[in-house]
């Protein structure tokens, strides 16, 4: 075997092990499928809700699993949602795409944040700022599904409670 054909198999090799690893840090066989929690509407369930909630459904799970994914980069655990006291949603006025992202705002966008300027900080604020934008878009959707999806909800306060997290290490950053 030449030289060339062994690094390429070592390269191979070490790439599906990353793979796997990722998949096992995120989760891997561990995920279930989402169930409707006590706050869900009626007899909510993944396979009696509608096509539209089921697909807002897997739209939050694929952001949720960015913000996991992202998180293991950063070397942070995922907060629970309770860290920013429990979910944002309990009255259908307050739950609206506009008011569920309130908290999902980019570190910099706080003057008080200042980072410092290496290139660790910039990639931890990258991250950072990818985590708050996955975390908007869950609760945007969760908004839009309104007050009774406690799915969606937890999922939003668990995203803000990451945001958080990963905003605090951006902005610390030195």
């Amino acid at each position: 075997m030449s030289a060339g054909s062994r690094r390429r198999s070592v390269g191979v090799a070490l790439g599906a092990g990353a793979v796997v690893a990722l998949g096992m840090a995120c989760g891997g066989a561990q995920r279930s499928a989402p169930v409707a929690s006590a706050q869900s509407t009626g007899t909510d369930s993944l396979t009696s809700m509608s096509p539209d909630r089921r697909a807002a459904h897997s739209r939050i799970d694929a952001f949720d699993a960015d913000i996991a994914t992202e998180m293991s980069q950063l070397g942070l655990a995922r907060p629970p949602a309770t860290a920013l006291g429990g979910p944002p949603c309990v009255a259908a006025s307050t739950c609206t795409a506009q008011t569920m992202s309130v908290g999902t705002e980019p570190p910099e966008a706080d003057p008080a944040c200042t980072p410092g300027k290496s290139e660790v900080c910039r990639d931890t604020c990258t991250f950072s700022d990818s985590i708050c934008s996955n975390a908007g878009k869950i609760c945007a959707i969760a908004g839009d599904l309104g007050a009774l999806d406690g799915y969606a909800n937890d999922k939003c306060a668990t995203g803000k409670s990451s945001c958080a997290a990963a905003s605090e290490r951006c902005c610390r950053c030195v």
